[in-house]
């Protein structure tokens, strides 16, 4: 048999009985969201140190980093960029970040 449903004060939705109101959660509730911030924290690090290499890794085989400091600023600040858009697939971010980097490069020595 199903939980009784109730329309909670000052709710416009049907939640079940059952589930506790925000104050009335147990202490663990905080502690896991916490965690789980600081794992969303460690893997956008990850994201974003992996699109760099592979995006650096693909630069220097290919012979297109002359300046090795312009170079992992560019892709840092890119990758970057990107990933607080919202993109979070890393060969994505390694591929638009290379095409950025031969644009800037390319425009670099028409000037």
């Amino acid at each position: 048999m199903a939980a009784p449903s109730v329309l909670k004060p000052g709710a416009s939705t049907v939640v079940p009985a059952s589930m506790p109101a925000i104050s009335q959660r147990r202490p663990g509730t905080d502690a896991a969201s916490k965690r789980f911030a600081i794992m969303a924290e460690h893997s956008i690090s990850v994201l974003i140190e992996n699109s760099i290499q592979i995006a650096w890794d693909f630069l220097e085989r290919s012979g297109e980093i002359e300046d090795p400091v312009i170079a992992s600023r560019f892709l840092c600040n890119s990758i970057e960029l990107m990933v607080r858009q919202g993109v979070g697939n890393r060969l994505l971010l390694s591929n638009r970040a290379i095409t950025a980097y031969q644009h800037f490069k390319q425009q670099r020595q028409a000037v």
